[in-house]
């Protein structure tokens, strides 16, 4: 019988792991994180505040696809083959990542 427990992932410690890679940056309440059709080559993780990701259609129309906020990672379609963002990240309120 197996009686080695996994630890729950913990993304602070993570972060903590990953070293130079790593850069924290503060966006102001509607500043353009990322946009629609940019270079997939990031993912973002929110320490405090929220995050809107929307996407616009062939015809102009905006649409809310995602909402995240403290401890919560986006942006990750590029680790899952995309090679464009799919959509616009917009900080909702005053955040650092």
């Amino acid at each position: 019988m197996n009686t080695t427990r996994k630890r729950p992932f913990d993304p602070e410690v993570y972060l903590q792991s990953i070293g130079a890679s790593r850069q924290v940056q503060a966006f102001k309440k509607r500043q353009a994180i990322f946009s629609q059709g940019q270079v997939a080559d990031t993912v973002m993780y929110v320490q405090r505040g929220s995050v809107k990701i929307t996407v616009v259609n062939e015809s102009g129309k905006e649409a809310v696809v995602a909402l995240f906020g403290p401890g919560d990672f986006f942006g990750e379609g590029g680790t899952a083959g995309q090679t464009i963002r799919m959509g616009t990240a917009t900080a909702a309120c005053q955040q650092l990542f």
